[in-house]
């Protein structure tokens, strides 16, 4: 059987309130405003480049994905 990040994208309530980014100092509030940032660039990106909305909401999930996974401390969003 294969595994991958699909198979593990359901958080529990635990999960979320012990994020990568909360364990390496960001707190609960820069965490949202930082992530409602990401969303906005890529939902500014996709209507410059005049893509469907399907494309800008699978990139915002893919956003969130990521950062479930990895910190913002560690991953600078504006260099990415």
């Amino acid at each position: 059987m294969i595994f991958t990040a699909i198979d593990t994208f359901y958080l529990t309530d635990e999960q979320l309130k012990n994020s990568p980014s909360r364990k390496d100092g960001v707190n609960e509030s820069t965490e949202n405003t930082l992530r409602i940032y990401g969303c906005d660039l890529i939902q500014e990106g996709g209507i410059l480049l005049k893509l469907p909305q399907v494309v800008m909401a699978t990139g915002q999930v893919l956003f969130h994905r990521f950062y479930c996974k990895k910190s913002f401390a560690r991953f600078n969003i504006n260099k990415l």
